[in-house]
């Protein structure tokens, strides 16, 4: 008889067990093999067109993207043919899922993921005896990704090797002043993984009356959780800020100045929400960019990539930023968001702009 008996730690993602053999007789074992599998299963919608019309169905697909097969001993004999006498036997066994495995939903947010133990015993000439045992099911937890843009697949972590730069730059207006103050945020790299490091360099370009002493920046963390064993529309959502630190300038940013790529690094943390073990859930980070600056209204808050911060007591820009469902009637329709946007909020000057040290930039 072979049997799996498990105990497993589901928050540290550790399988703890044992295979159980029991024998009546003595018995020559070939093999004891014991193999951890991890399986996806994702629920897709499709058309099917027939001589009757057109439908839609449910199609179930199935990807196994973890095996981690190893040879295995009872105590006390070595691994391989070996001969023992009858009894009853234990193999305890202990397996640490990795944290780097790929991500695999490919279709869709939501995803059911089980893994496996499997034992198999080679007995003599009776074959091989299987024992498959479903251990525990976990969140999708392989590559905790770090995201600003689109929506994760597996072809996007692939290609994450290969780091993009791109930059969100915005404008925000001081909620007391008609000059502006210029914020520019960039990362180099759309994901990172648990515990990375990444680089933001902040430009700042000061207009305004104001000094810029600090900067104030947060991860802020939004998590979108479904329970494993339903796949109904039945989701928690909440944001939680992770990250806050306050970093000072090396030289305060005065009226007619600036700082160029001035890093901030960020540490990605490795922990996960406690109400959210057992459960599907995928993480989605934003940068909270704060500008503290001398006088009145100190505070002016940034956040990338996609939500802007504006002084505008007229309301012009509610059309421009409000999605909408049908054809976009907007005075401002016809031209990109992006550039719509930056023209409302940017003057349209050519002042000559100082470094921090004293050294002039014209137009930028």
């Amino acid at each position: 008889m072979l049997n799996i008996t498990l105990r497993s730690d589901i928050i540290s993602s550790r399988v703890v067990g044992e295979v159980e053999i029991r024998t009546s007789k003595a018995s020559k074992i070939k093999e004891i093999s014991l193999d951890i599998i991890g399986k996806e299963t994702t629920k897709l919608r499709k058309t099917v067109h027939s001589s009757n019309g057109s439908r839609r169905v449910t199609v179930r697909e199935t990807n196994f993207f973890l095996s981690h097969k190893a040879l295995v001993s009872i105590p006390g004999y070595p691994i391989g043919t070996t001969t023992i006498p009858a009894g009853e036997y234990s193999i305890p066994f202990s397996y640490t899922i990795p944290e780097n495995l790929p991500h695999s939903c490919r279709y869709e947010r939501k995803a059911q993921i089980e893994y496996y133990v499997q034992a198999e015993l080679s007995i003599g000439s009776h074959g091989i005896l299987k024992k498959l045992k479903n251990a525990f099911s976990l969140p999708i937890r392989a590559v905790q990704p770090f995201t600003v843009i689109g929506n994760l697949n597996k072809i996007m972590v692939e290609e994450s090797l290969a780091l993009e730069t791109f930059s969100n730059s915005k404008s925000f207006l001081l909620s007391r002043s008609s000059k502006v103050l210029r914020i520019q945020g960039t990362i180099p790299c759309k994901m990172a993984q648990r515990g990375d490091t990444v680089p933001l360099f902040v430009d700042i370009r000061n207009y305004s009356n104001r000094v810029v002493h600090e900067l104030q920046v947060e991860l802020i963390q939004e998590q979108f959780a479904k329970a494993v064993d339903s796949w109904h529309s039945k989701k928690h959502c909440n944001s939680v800020t992770i990250v806050q630190k306050i970093h000072k300038l090396p030289t305060p940013i005065q009226k007619g100045q600036k700082i160029i790529n001035h890093e901030v690094p960020l540490t990605i943390p490795t922990d996960i929400s406690p109400t959210l073990h057992g459960k599907n859930f995928q993480q989605l980070y934003s940068i909270n960019i704060i500008a503290r600056s001398s006088g009145d209204g100190s505070l002016l808050k940034t956040t990338l990539p996609k939500f802007y911060v504006y002084d505008d007591p007229d309301n012009r820009l509610q059309t421009l930023l409000k999605p909408k469902k049908g054809k976009d009637t907007s005075p401002l329709s016809e031209l990109p968001k992006e550039e719509a946007l930056l023209d409302f909020l940017l003057p349209d000057d050519n002042d000559h702009m100082k470094d921090a040290d004293g050294t002039e930039e014209t137009g930028f």
